[in-house]
């Protein structure tokens, strides 16, 4: 996803490493060690000095994240995680956008 946004944006970067970690990201963007393009996630919240939250605006793109699970009745933490899922893609009462798609699927 981030190649591809990179390409679309006609940005060229020139990466000495790859970190999995959005902490680690965040870590060594703070210590000036290059730029991290991460999603925003209240968990990494507060930004360590020196590090800046940009939008990316129009350009912004998102995951889509899909829950798959067995027709038997699920255990009661996946019914809840499903339900969280259906909760964070309704639009906010202030008329907040939405950021996350949900596909769910159940097997047969």
């Amino acid at each position: 996803m981030v190649e591809r946004f990179l390409q679309r944006e006609g940005l060229v970067v020139s990466d000495a490493i790859e970190v999995d970690e959005i902490s680690g990201l965040i870590h060594l963007a703070s210590k000036g060690l290059g730029v991290a393009l991460v999603p925003w996630v209240e968990a990494h919240l507060p930004l360590p000095p020196g590090v800046r939250m940009l939008s990316l605006g129009e350009a912004t793109f998102h995951r889509e994240v899909g829950l798959q699970r067995k027709a038997r009745a699920s255990p009661p933490l996946v019914a809840q995680f499903a339900q969280c899922l259906r909760e964070a893609t309704e639009p906010a009462k202030a008329g907040r956008k939405k950021v996350l798609t949900v596909s769910e699927k159940i097997l047969k």
